[in-house]
């Protein structure tokens, strides 16, 4: 009981504070701060050690968000490199708390810890989301996962008090993946943007059309327009989109219904974009997402890393003055050099391959400094129609030596993490 009161009171609190003004949003964020970064001085070495290398004791010294400045970023390379017991609150005892692992897209996959408030605060994050776009708590959810708090299961059914889903490893193929749900008939819909693009086409393949779904929210990556218009087509609801993280709890920014960029979830993670060299960037400017947890407890994460890029725009004060991510740029491991030593991220081609909306997949692979190899899927007649104008844009954009040759493919699979990497280099980048 006293588990189903805490998902309750967590989410009667994030559903609050979601409805915050500007001015009361500001205090909340000033009280949460102080609370995590005086805990992880007192109780966490890694925290403790750069504060007072940089001789701040937020006991004494706090102020503010500004101060977040003056402590260095922590990359996911720090994390991996110190143990454990580095990021965790001194006496915690691990075994009576929840963990969670990152997919490891990125190289460097981690393990973070919650108590059970945290925990609560996660579920209920993932709730609002659904709430907020017109979920009642009464449909059937299906979400597709890691399962790795499920050794050796791929299907789970899960209970948040009245609440249930069925939860799908995302390791199975996508023809289980699709029996599973014709035979659960859900009414939500919920992962990794490119395992929902393989479960729409394999219900095209099938032929067969499904009753539609009141909400698919699309995560883990990007979603592109190609993937909306499949899920329009195929679950007849357009896409939303979610940002997030396994270090952050989950998602962390999300799309409603209105379509007008990701809110972020500012009551419960600080948001820094910062350039290259650390500065805060303006408005419409991409800029390195830097983040910090303000329900950390366990396992607080300040000033973290990221490792992706995003455009973020200042709403008006009608619109409670919150901040918007209006678009996600990629990591910095998706992107490419070229002969002439220039870099040039994913997005120089995926800009392009948005024009042809008859594709379906794609992904770009580097096979040498100046070969390229884009692999697409679509309707064989259709892409005989595009190649010859398809080639044009992207020697257009990337002129000689550097050439394409198109391929067509059947389906893209995922990567091992469930996720695409729609931008693939297969050379050395000290070549």
């Amino acid at each position: 009981m006293d588990g189903m009161l805490g998902q309750l009171l967590a989410l009667l609190q994030v559903m609050h504070d979601s409805r915050l003004s500007r001015s009361k949003l500001d205090q909340l964020v000033q009280r949460r701060l102080r609370k995590v970064l005086v805990s992880a001085y007192l109780h966490v070495p890694y925290y403790r050690e750069t504060m007072r290398r940089a001789d701040y004791d937020p006991r004494r010294d706090y102020s503010g968000p500004e101060d977040l400045r003056m402590l260095p970023v922590t990359t996911k390379t720090d994390v991996k490199e110190r143990n454990t017991a580095a990021f965790v609150k001194e006496g915690t005892d691990l075994s009576r708390c929840f963990w969670d692992a990152s997919s490891g897209s990125t190289g460097i996959p981690l393990t973070t810890y919650r108590n059970p408030h945290e925990r609560a605060m996660q579920i209920a994050k993932w709730l609002r989301v659904l709430l907020l776009n017109g979920y009642s708590g009464r449909e059937k959810v299906m979400s597709l996962s890691s399962l790795a708090k499920h050794p050796g299961k791929s299907i789970v059914m899960e209970k948040f008090g009245p609440l249930r889903r069925l939860v799908v490893s995302f390791r199975l193929a996508p023809e289980r993946m699709v029996d599973l749900f014709l035979d659960y008939q859900p009414d939500v819909l919920w992962g990794a943007r490119t395992l929902l693009d393989l479960m729409a086409l394999e219900l095209m393949r099938r032929g067969v059309q499904p009753k539609p779904l009141k909400v698919v929210v699309g995560a883990a990556e990007a979603v592109r327009a190609s993937s909306r218009r499949l899920c329009q087509e195929v679950f007849g609801t357009e896409m939303l989109e979610v940002y997030g993280s396994v270090e952050m709890g989950g998602n962390i920014a999300y799309e409603t219904r209105a379509h007008d960029g990701l809110h972020l979830c500012e009551d419960l993670v600080y948001f820094e974009f910062l350039d290259e060299h650390g500065e805060p960037v303006p408005p419409g400017k991409p800029g390195r997402v830097v983040l910090t947890d303000l329900v950390g407890d366990v396992m607080p994460f300040i000033r973290y890393d990221q490792g992706d890029w995003a455009v973020f725009e200042q709403a008006s004060v009608e619109s409670n003055g919150r901040r918007r991510i209006t678009r996600i740029v990629g990591r910095d491991s998706d992107v490419v050099q070229l002969p002439d030593g220039t870099r040039h991220s994913f997005h120089g081609f995926s800009d392009m391959m948005e024009e042809f909306e008859e594709v379906r997949q794609f992904r770009v692979v580097q096979k040498t400094r100046e070969l390229f190899h884009i692999l697409v899927v679509a309707d064989p007649t259709y892409l005989a129609g595009i190649r010859e104008g398809l080639m044009q844009k992207l020697q257009g954009r990337f002129p000689p030596p550097v050439r394409f040759e198109i391929v067509l493919e059947e389906r893209l699979e995922p990567d091992p993490s469930g996720k695409l990497r729609l931008l693939v280099s297969e050379i050395d980048s000290e070549d």
